[in-house]
């Protein structure tokens, strides 16, 4: 059987530089290590201040996370920068539609994954991500109200800013009103309601229903994702 995934260790510390292969099905354990020499059979170790679980699983046509511990890390496309999500605490079978992607923790980066070519996959089971619904999201108007609100969304993952939080809504509002296009937060969230809908990202809600700001996650990831937001959009 061939391997469909490798996982490349990246962060310092036991286990460096070491690389796991995974066939189908088979998944990989991470974590921090507070004595800095453990290890155990198909976990990787790595030293650093904060407690972090995680889990990669791999499957023919992408893989996917769990993050059954008590911190948030971040999963970046090495391919198209821009292109990241947020594997909250918590959170289990993330799809990462990613061929090559690096898992972080804050500014420490733990592993480079090496996943086979992505195929789309439904909505209902990629927490995060935009249904094929999206692919038709071409009529998103530059200059509308709902359009705006996007664009100040994800105008920190544009400027290649993956760590700061998403804004709020009233962040997002005060941004406006300051451009000249006032608006109250109360607005904001009526226009990400109706991107949520149009887009088709409803469904990600059981994989975010802890999370306040799935909403806002979600339309971020499906933007960049499929280019409905770029650079080019930047003021």
């Amino acid at each position: 059987m061939a391997h469909v995934v490798s996982v490349l260790t990246v962060a310092p510390g036991v286990g460096s530089n070491e690389v796991w292969d995974l066939d189908n099905g088979e998944a990989l354990d991470f974590g921090t290590c507070r004595c800095g020499g453990c290890r155990r059979t198909a976990t990787v170790c790595v030293p650093g201040p904060t407690a972090l679980r995680g889990r990669i699983v791999a499957h023919p046509d992408h893989w996917r996370v769990d993050n059954p511990g008590p911190t948030s890390f971040l999963v970046e496309d090495l391919e198209q920068p821009h292109n990241t999500i947020t594997v909250v605490a918590g959170r289990a079978a993330v799809v990462i539609p990613f061929e090559l992607g690096r898992v972080r923790a804050g500014a420490v980066a733990l592993l480079t994954v090496f996943g086979p070519e992505p195929a789309t996959v439904e909505v209902s089971t990629v927490p995060g991500c935009p249904s094929d619904r999206a692919r038709d999201a071409g009529d998103l108007t530059p200059g509308t109200g709902y359009f705006e609100v996007l664009r100040v969304l994800c105008e920190p993952r544009l400027r290649g800013e993956v760590h700061r939080p998403l804004a709020t809504s009233a962040e997002i509002a005060a941004t406006l009103t300051g451009r000249g296009s006032p608006i109250s937060a109360r607005a904001v969230d009526a226009h990400i309601c109706y991107l949520v809908g149009k887009l088709g990202l409803a469904g990600v809600r059981d994989g975010l229903r802890a999370h306040r700001s799935w909403r806002k996650e979600a339309l971020v990831s499906a933007a960049l994702r499929w280019g409905l937001v770029g650079p080019q959009h930047l003021p």
